[in-house]
């Protein structure tokens, strides 16, 4: 524990940092700024089509950033050899579709390590090599040539925050507090070696909802050698079935008060799963997803200034195939009740078809945006139904772009951060 406190301290000398402002968002961006993931790997023909509408409406409510989440592995093929060019195709893109590009390099993601296999152990891939720590000079000096390159691609392409792992706390909740705290060294020498590239690029690690509020010991010394606090929040018990909303606001307020003073909050995912229809059986429904996000949106709309970003997971459903790899990789076989969490969090359907919050979260996009009235509810209810056209040219850009975003084939960019968040 005095490790964590003597890191938070070296932390608390460079927290004002003008990173922790988020000095690379224009002033312009309108704010919040909310994202949604759009996963297509494996999706039918027709169903993208449809879907690819459907994202075109987001960004036309008001959707204007997009999580682009990447390996340290896929970014350092072999030894010491870096390749950046798939990661600045997909930043080029996510510009190019007018949104800004919130990155995530998974050096762990949730359950797993994703280092370059060389590191890890080759015996057991999810620890890493014997005699190799977080804060070795060995796992840092290679850390860095990937720091090096990217953090100029991520400003050069419009990008205000980089976040150095996703959902570390599962991982790292099972190992020892010596772990724990070589990883904090971790951060905070990544955040001291960006901060000399670009001082105006935030740099942060996603935490988990429920590690916040379970109190794991090691998670206020990483906040607070973050300029920002990253969170996903899925509403899980530990057995995946999805708890009541009357419990959510309370957990809203923990997740407030993990990051006081001046520290802003990023959501890098937020979710709820409908459960399997028609008879769900994780205690969701699509009314209840509905609900959950009309009061996440009141959430974050309330608190703007502290929460200037929030993201959604999803816009669809998982293909099945998706869903059988995420069984695999998170809970390493076939468990119903994980696959009907993970399978059920899109506002629409897998074959596109919707969801009752899907209308909601344009309705909610609409109100921070200021452009919701009685007639704009009439017309997002409408194609909500369906509708493969919009009500003005402004949508129609919107959808050309979403169009031209998939066409690309960005694989699935956010794979599943959130799966045993708050497992």
């Amino acid at each position: 524990m005095i490790f964590l406190l003597v890191l938070a301290l070296l932390a608390s000398t460079v927290s004002a940092a003008p990173a922790s402002t988020l000095p690379l968002l224009p002033q312009s961006a309108p704010k919040p700024l909310v994202g949604i993931v759009y996963p297509t790997t494996d999706i039918t023909t027709n169903a993208q089509s449809i879907l690819d509408v459907a994202f075109g409406e987001c960004i036309g409510a008001g959707v204007n950033t997009y999580q682009l989440a990447v390996t340290w592995s896929s970014l350092e093929s072999s030894p010491g050899v870096i390749d950046t060019t798939t990661f600045e195709t997909n930043l080029q893109i996510i510009q190019a579709t007018g949104l800004y590009p919130y990155v995530v390099i998974q050096s762990i993601d949730t359950n797993q390590l994703q280092l370059p296999p060389d590191l890890e152990d080759a015996n057991n891939g999810n620890e890493l090599k014997a005699g190799l720590g977080w804060n070795s000079t060995t796992i840092l000096n290679r850390w860095y040539r990937v720091v090096d390159a990217v953090v100029p691609l991520i400003v050069q392409y419009g990008g205000f925050v980089l976040s150095v792992g996703n959902e570390v706390d599962v991982w790292l909740g099972s190992h020892s507090g010596a772990v724990q705290v070589d990883f904090g060294w971790f951060l905070y020498l990544t955040k001291q070696r960006v901060l000399a590239i670009n001082d105006s690029l935030a740099v942060g690690v996603t935490l988990t909802a429920g590690g916040v509020i379970d109190g794991l010991s090691f998670i206020p010394a990483y906040i607070d050698a973050s300029d920002v606090a990253i969170f996903t929040y899925y509403p899980l018990f530990g057995n995946f079935s999805m708890k009541p909303l009357s419990t959510i606001r309370n957990e809203f307020a923990s997740l407030l008060a993990a990051a006081p003073g001046a520290k802003k909050i990023l959501m890098q995912e937020v979710g709820y799963s409908s459960g399997n229809e028609p008879d769900p059986t994780n205690l969701g429904s699509q009314q209840l997803q509905k609900q959950f996000l009309e009061e996440a949106f009141d959430w974050v709309s309330t608190n703007q200034n502290k929460i200037p970003f929030m993201s959604w997971l999803a816009l669809n459903d998982f293909a099945p195939s998706m869903c059988t790899f995420f069984e695999q990789a998170y809970t390493g076989g076939p468990n119903p009740a994980f696959r009907e969490y993970i399978c059920h969090l899109g506002l629409r359907g897998s074959d596109g078809s919707t969801k009752a919050a899907y209308a909601q979260f344009l309705i909610e996009l609409q109100k921070l945006r200021g452009t919701y009235t009685e007639t704009t509810s009439s017309s997002v209810s409408s194609s909500s139904q369906g509708s493969s056209s919009t009500s003005d040219s402004k949508d129609d850009e919107s959808m050309d772009a979403s169009a031209n975003f998939v066409s690309w084939s960005i694989p699935l960019i956010a794979l599943l951060t959130g799966a045993v968040g708050n497992v």
